[in-house]
């Protein structure tokens, strides 16, 4: 039997990229902002960082003990990893997930500003593990709806847990994540082997641009 992919944004959230989950796109003129969907391919093959964590699932006020954490895998091929946004459903290792919608702007605010994406942060726990942990307990308090004063079993993930979530609730309004790149070259007619120069357009999800975003560009055509 076949495996056909599953949606990626159901179950997971990447964090390699600065945009929650949000695609480049790309446009022939200015001022076009779009979402492209379906472009990507996942797969999750294992935990990372993180401990196990207990706490009451909102879905069955039962208490519940899971990994809480990253999770290692792959996006395009490329090593990234993860964090889950769907208590509901359990991951497959090594099953196709495909790229679907938005994250909650809380949910973005996390991932643009704590591990992996960021590291030796203010707060940051030197435990690696329980810092990962904390993010997730954070990140589905605002998915699923999880009450981290619920955790029973790890005082300091807890504590940590409720100072993410405090932070996203002051911050999480004022900065959008950045959505569309536009490269507009210059000229659209050049002599071979002549250099080429372009402008890049940077947009946020409300269409405003951004200021200040370091890109790196290559080609191994040309």
């Amino acid at each position: 039997m076949i495996n056909q992919p599953k949606p990626l944004l159901r179950v997971l959230i990447l964090l390699s990229l600065m945009f929650g989950l949000i695609s480049y796109s790309f446009a022939q003129s200015k001022g076009i902002k779009q979402v492209s969907n379906y472009t990507s391919i996942a797969q999750v093959t294992g935990t990372a960082e993180g401990v196990s964590v207990s706490y009451i699932n909102p879905y069955t006020n039962q208490s519940a003990s899971n990994y809480a954490g990253t999770f290692k895998g792959t996006l395009n091929s490329q090593s990234v990893k993860f964090y889950c946004i769907d208590l509901q459903h359990s991951l497959v290792y090594n099953q196709d997930y495909w790229d679907e919608d938005f994250t909650p702007s809380e949910i973005t605010y996390i991932l643009n500003n704590y591990y992996p994406y960021k590291n030796n942060y203010s707060g940051q726990l030197s435990d690696i593990n329980k810092e990962a942990a904390a993010i997730q307990m954070a990140i589905w308090h605002f998915s699923d709806g999880v009450n981290p004063n619920t955790i029973t079993n790890n005082n300091t993930v807890k504590s940590r847990t409720l100072a993410i979530i405090a932070d996203a609730n002051a911050n999480h309004n004022n900065q959008a994540p950045l959505q569309t790149l536009l490269i507009i070259p210059s000229s659209q007619s050049l002599i071979q082997n002549t250099p080429a120069a372009f402008d890049v357009y940077a947009y946020d999800t409300n269409g405003n641009p951004v200021e200040g975003v370091s890109l790196q560009i290559s080609t191994n055509l040309g």
